[in-house]
């Protein structure tokens, strides 16, 4: 599945925002050093709020705003499933977390990235 999906990658620009969350994110991410992502990207079919191509690993911002229904709550894992089939890993950060702890979940990223590119070159 990995190679059917991976064929579907389509990017928009690399700074395309759409929420504070989303600029709160890049901020946090380039004060700790990490490589920027790509911003809500489509990918394998669905639009992704960070994207690192290289790691095949996502984060999804998640805020009870947007994601505070039971549709919301079971696209959200099916999406995740299916990205997974696809090779993608995901993780979800709330917009709860990143205010509180910028730096935390930044070098959080840092260490999921890391540990993705041991990964792929094993």
């Amino acid at each position: 599945y990995a190679t059917l999906f991976r064929s579907m990658v389509i990017y928009h620009e690399k700074g395309f925002t759409r929420s504070g969350g989303e600029k709160r994110m890049l901020a946090a991410l380039a004060d700790a050093g990490v490589r920027r992502p790509f911003v809500n990207s489509f990918v394998s079919g669905y639009e992704l709020d960070f994207y690192w191509d290289d790691e095949r690993f996502a984060v999804e911002l998640d805020s009870w705003e947007h994601h505070g229904d039971r549709r919301s709550f079971e696209d959200d894992r099916e999406r995740q499933e299916k990205l997974a089939m696809a090779g993608i890993e995901t993780i979800r950060i709330t917009g709860t977390r990143l205010r509180r702890e910028p730096r935390g979940v930044a070098m959080r990223i840092a260490a999921h990235l890391y540990r993705r590119r041991g990964a792929r070159a094993a």
